[in-house]
């Protein structure tokens, strides 16, 4: 099963949840449609399967490098856009990015960033620039191995 994080906001006296675009693009979601969310409290209350079996969808995210690139090569770190985040586990949770380097153990920060780890990756595959791509392939269920691919963009 592949679990993703929705936001909760409170929009003029009523709970609206906000879907990651990738979502509801890869699903051909409109207005009206209906889907299911699972709630989870800190207690457990236990639950019953709700599927016999569940699909494997979103496997990778792919997305640009932002215009933004002097601090990401200052600080050593990747911008994760918002629409993405649901991808990875939780702030603050580490997991491994399989690199052409080695694997890197980090994890994603409440701004949206990969830093962990990074300054090496990036001394030996950068520094970034506007419009290189970022891939990201989740190789685990329980989201803790990623594989990072970097592709420079053509002149």
């Amino acid at each position: 099963m592949k679990l993703i994080r929705v936001k909760l906001q409170k929009i003029r006296n009523q709970f609206i949840f906000r879907l990651p675009k990738i979502v509801v693009d890869r699903y051909k979601l409109h207005d009206g449609d209906e889907v299911e969310i699972s709630i989870h409290s800190k207690s457990h209350i236990e639950q019953t399967d709700l599927w016999d079996s569940v699909p494997q969808d979103i496997n990778q995210v792919s997305f640009p490098i932002p215009k933004d690139t002097l601090s990401l090569n200052m600080y050593n770190r990747i911008y994760v856009p918002v629409e993405f985040r649901f991808f990875f586990p939780p702030t603050a949770v580490n997991f491994v990015l399989g690199t052409n380097i080695g694997n890197i153990q980090t994890h994603l920060t409440a701004d949206g960033f990969i830093m962990k780890g990074m300054r090496k990756w990036l001394s030996l595959n950068g520094p970034l620039q506007e419009k290189d791509t970022i891939k990201l392939i989740s190789h685990s269920d329980d989201k803790t191995f990623y594989e990072l691919i970097h592709t420079k963009k053509k002149n």
